[in-house]
């Protein structure tokens, strides 16, 4: 059950807006560093749309915490855009819904 948490984890890092539409909880909230701040469901997918997804993740330091039906990923990210590189720590929150496990919470905080 984790590597598929793992495998959700990776595609919104990589796809686009479907992959949210599919994943997210209807209640989502996801923090990013200014100037991006905390954002709701509708604004995650907005933005998303709107943006370049990454070409390439890595996802590592993997940590995976239960808490009841809820999976706490912790792990470190390095995406890579054409020249560009992103390197942050990571918290994501999945909850058990009655269409299987969907992103409530996500943050991230540069490295």
């Amino acid at each position: 059950m984790d590597e598929d948490l793992w495998e959700k984890e990776r595609r919104l890092w990589l796809e686009g807006p479907e992959a949210y539409e599919e994943l997210l909880a209807d209640d989502a909230l996801m923090t990013f560093p200014v100037p991006g701040g905390p954002m709701d469901r509708s604004t995650i997918i907005d933005s998303v749309t709107s943006s370049e997804r990454w070409e390439a993740v890595a996802l590592d330091d993997q940590h995976v915490r239960e808490i009841g039906d809820a999976r706490l990923l912790i792990y470190s990210a390095e995406g890579k855009r054409e020249d560009k590189g992103y390197a942050a720590g990571c918290v994501s929150l999945w909850r058990m819904t009655e269409g299987g496990y969907r992103l409530s919470y996500h943050q991230q905080t540069p490295l």
